[in-house]
């Protein structure tokens, strides 16, 4: 597990009970087969992300669109291949 400032820490796994788990706010299920635990729809918020975390591993195709990205905050050198000529 990972504290909220993303440094993993290490637990008793007897201390991980389904009520533990699956606290209804970001995680939901009973912990079995049927019901297994998942993050529920928009579980995840901005607080519990620690800076850095998000990589381009973590985000499936299209996920990052124009209305995401803040003005100005895109350099050329983020969007170009390598080898890649710029012509601004």
């Amino acid at each position: 597990m990972t504290d909220g400032s993303g440094t993993v820490a290490w637990i008793d796994k007897t201390s991980l009970s389904a009520a533990a788990l699956a606290d209804g706010i970001s995680i939901e299920g009973a912990g079995t087969s049927v019901s297994p635990f998942k993050v529920k729809d928009l579980g995840i918020v901005t607080t519990m992300i620690a800076d850095l975390n998000v990589t381009e591993g973590k985000l499936v195709d299209d996920a990052v669109t124009t209305d995401k990205i803040l003005n100005a905050t895109i350099l050329a050198e983020d969007i170009a291949s390598p080898g890649m000529k710029k012509y601004w």
